[in-house]
């Protein structure tokens, strides 16, 4: 067997088994350094060279600063390279401030580092946006910091890959600190895994590296398959290089749940469940503490949204008694819900994909009852609106759509990332909506 796909497996069965993070050095020695991708690794290389090595005059030049937002040799952006901030690189106040930050004396202590680079972080993003772009170019700015500070700044470049590392790593929640912050303490924590360097070609490697872990270890364990959809579906060849396009892998559309029941603060309620198991907790005492803490609903009702929290991976049960798992874990520490959540519904809830897929593609806002009439075109079956109705509350719930001022629903900065995941081949899409997208007019 591959060396590189065997350690990996040996990492997420060592993970699920024993719940602790495996040897990192033998999974660097063994798996990642004999494998990466020497291209990518020498285009990351220079490119951190340039930003380090160029004169004043040079580094401060338009033509410069055109491509230090456009640096595809350290990470690709699908999402991010919608959101265009060409204009902010013959802007002279973000010019001057990135020459800047580029040259702080940054502290030795990393906590210290982290919380410096944070507010540098938002200095910058506070010149850029809302006036070069009403949405924030977060990708673009991570991978401008990771090359300004190739020690301390990771190629992942977004919270929800960083979370996830930081979860894999069992590192505590780092209270306080943002997406750069979290970048310096992880990469501090790498370090003392793997091994200090002062080779920067090592750095790279070192950055790289926790892409591998994001690819090969920690996101083949978190996919969820729910009862209703056991098999999964054939599986994204792996990015040759790091990227913040999620990996929304769809399963077949007759596999999928047939939607999720929703019920009133649906989210409080999975929380509530969490806190509650937190110790462990048997059956009888939680449908107890669920009806203590939601009195309007039945045994029966409370029993579903019990199942509910295990189906959506977020708790375990074992001889009888519930836990939290990794998952829940994360949102009981306040971790974004659309982190934990979107893509577990976008895989294994049918209605969720197309929702999203037909807000990113729609060129305006759009209504409730048009989103409800295209969700049920693609299952004949959904006689009411109950289902579909319930897809939009849950993607309201998770913060991926919003009511438009301009009336109608429209998606937010983590619907339009999560959106960017679905595929973009019109035969996939078409695919994904099931048999009846033709004949019942579900494009």
């Amino acid at each position: 067997m591959d060396l590189d796909i065997d350690v990996s497996y040996l990492a997420r069965r060592y993970v699920w088994e024993s719940g602790a993070v495996d040897d990192l050095k033998t999974i660097y020695e063994a798996g990642f350094a004999a494998n990466f991708s020497k291209e990518w690794h020498a285009n990351y290389y220079r490119a951190v060279e340039d930003v380090h090595t160029l004169s004043e005059a040079e580094w401060k030049h338009p033509r410069f600063q055109m491509r230090l937002w456009d640096m595809d040799e350290v990470a690709n952006i699908g999402l991010g390279r919608s959101v265009n901030v060409s204009s902010a690189a013959s802007d002279p106040t973000v010019v001057d401030a990135l020459w800047e930050v580029k040259n702080l004396e940054l502290p030795v202590v990393a906590e210290q580092r982290a919380r410096q680079l944070d507010l540098a972080f938002e200095q910058i993003m506070r010149l850029v946006h809302p006036k070069h772009n009403v949405r924030r170019p977060s990708a673009r700015l991570v991978r401008i910091f990771a090359v300004m500070f190739p020690r301390d700044v990771l190629c992942l470049l977004d919270d929800r890959r960083i979370q996830a590392l930081r979860r894999y790593l069992k590192m505590p929640v780092q209270r306080g600190l943002g997406l750069i912050g979290n970048h310096v303490v992880i990469r501090d924590e790498l370090r003392r895994e793997i091994g200090e360097s002062t080779d920067l070609k090592i750095d790279i490697r070192h950055s790289m590296f926790a892409w591998y872990l994001w690819e090969r270890v920690i996101e083949p364990m978190g996919e969820v398959e729910l009862p209703e959809a056991p098999l999964a579906a054939t599986p994204q060849p792996p990015e040759r290089t790091a990227t913040d396009r999620p990996h929304v892998v769809l399963l077949p559309p007759a596999q999928p749940r047939k939607g999720m029941f929703f019920v009133a603060d649906n989210l409080s309620l999975l929380l509530s469940i969490l806190r509650a198991a937190e110790g462990g907790i048997g059956r009888d005492e939680m449908i107890a503490a669920i009806m203590a803490e939601a009195p309007q609903l039945k045994a029966n009702s409370a029993g579903q949204v019990l199942s509910q929290a295990v189906t959506l991976g977020l708790l375990t049960v074992d001889s009888g008694t519930y836990r939290p798992t990794e998952a829940g874990t994360a949102l009981l520490e306040g971790e974004n819900p659309a982190n934990i959540l979107a893509k577990v519904f976008l895989r294994n809830i049918y209605g969720f994909a197309i929702l999203l897929d037909e807000l990113r593609r729609a060129e305006g806002p759009v209504t409730k009852s048009a989103m409800i009439d295209v969700v049920r075109a693609c299952r004949p079956s959904w006689t009411s609106e109950r289902a579909p109705n319930m897809l939009i509350k849950w993607a309201s719930t998770l913060g991926l759509i919003r009511d438009s001022e301009a009336g109608g629903i429209e998606l937010t900065e983590d619907g339009d990332y999560w959106a960017s995941g679905l595929p973009d081949d019109p035969a996939a899409l078409e695919a994904m909506r099931g048999p009846a997208a033709t004949s019942w007019g579900c494009r």
